[in-house]
């Protein structure tokens, strides 16, 4: 592997583990999208699927909080915001 590669995966490790605890809390909260149940591609939608799972996920982060919002002492962020797309701007 080049040096320079091999910075770039120590810089983004952490990242990636963010990234992966937020899958893995979608597939803990909705089994059916674990690709170990061998959806079927051509008899659903996947990509519909797992985006409604996303916005479930993320309301479910706003009623809820999340780990890292605990770790941090961070309160839950505002569902009714969320939902009318405010809080991504």
């Amino acid at each position: 592997m080049p040096a320079w590669q091999a910075v770039f995966n120590a810089d983004m490790s952490p990242e990636r583990v963010t990234v992966e605890w937020g899958f893995g809390k979608v597939v803990g909260l909705w089994p059916y999208l674990d690709v170990r149940n061998k959806m079927k591609v051509l008899r659903s939608n996947p990509q519909t699927w797992i985006e409604a799972a996303f916005v479930l996920t993320n309301m479910h982060t706003c009623i809820y909080g999340s780990a890292l919002s605990r770790k941090y002492g961070l309160g839950r962020p505002d569902l009714e915001q969320y939902m009318s797309g405010c809080g991504n701007r």
